[in-house]
């Protein structure tokens, strides 16, 4: 959801599932070694005042605050995976 409209994304293949997954293990183990007060987030959505709610790959924040969408304050790190 970017500025309350619907955005159709392309499907994710093998390639970028990969990559995504190998960079959310990764950036779990250094998180889990440095910083308990990190989590990192396999695609959640990023709770953007006023209307958007983006699904990033991954993100590193401090815990939200809500149950829904992760608050951008607490966001400390965003990864887009991109294929090309």
């Amino acid at each position: 959801l970017i500025d309350g409209k619907i955005i159709i994304m392309s499907p994710a293949y093998r390639r970028h599932y990969r990559a995504h997954t190998q960079l959310l293990v990764r950036l779990t183990n250094v998180v889990d070694r440095l910083d308990r007060d990190l989590e990192v987030n396999s695609a959640p959505s990023v709770a953007i005042p006023p209307f958007s709610e983006p699904l990033p790959d991954i993100v590193v924040s401090a815990r939200p605050k809500s149950r829904k969408g992760i608050e951008l304050e607490v966001v400390r790190l965003i990864v887009e995976v991109s294929e090309s």
